[in-house]
């Protein structure tokens, strides 16, 4: 998805005409949810695929005293939300950063949020299932959902 900023439209002839300024790309999934990665593309897709309730944080919902999760499960038996974080590289900062905030989500959600260690995961055949789903949610959209 691209986002364009233009100058006022002038009349030249038959035609408006108006320059680009500015020009802003943003990765988006076939449903248009942004993304922040290709792995996390593989992440809304299989929760789309499994009819998953969710929810995708954009970083200006977030307070700033707290992290922010990459997807949130709306659709869970205790009905709260469940953080949910693809980690996607192996870089020293970015792996202090994933110890603070792995911590954070121990403290916050002790036993109730799910990852991906991506970066560890190349070949994308390590992907923890999700957590199950609350039994009226399952039986209004049955899982797995069969494809076409």
């Amino acid at each position: 998805m691209f986002i364009a900023v233009t100058d006022v439209p002038e009349i030249k002839g038959e035609y408006k005409r108006a320059s680009v300024r500015q020009v802003c790309l943003m990765m988006v999934s076939d449903r248009l949810i942004p993304l922040d990665s290709a792995n996390e593309a593989v992440i809304e897709e299989k929760l789309c695929r499994e009819r998953r309730s969710f929810l995708k944080p954009l970083i200006y919902d977030s307070d700033l005293a707290e992290y922010h999760p990459n997807f949130c499960l709306t659709d869970t038996p205790s009905g709260d939300i469940y953080p949910m974080e693809v980690w996607g590289l192996d870089q020293v900062g970015y792996l202090l950063h994933r110890q603070e905030k792995t911590v954070w989500y121990n403290t916050h959600y002790p036993q109730s949020w799910w990852g991906w260690d991506a970066a560890g995961d190349p070949q994308r055949k390590k992907i923890t299932d999700f957590p199950c789903r609350a039994a009226s949610y399952a039986e209004k959209y049955p899982w797995p959902v069969e494809e076409n």
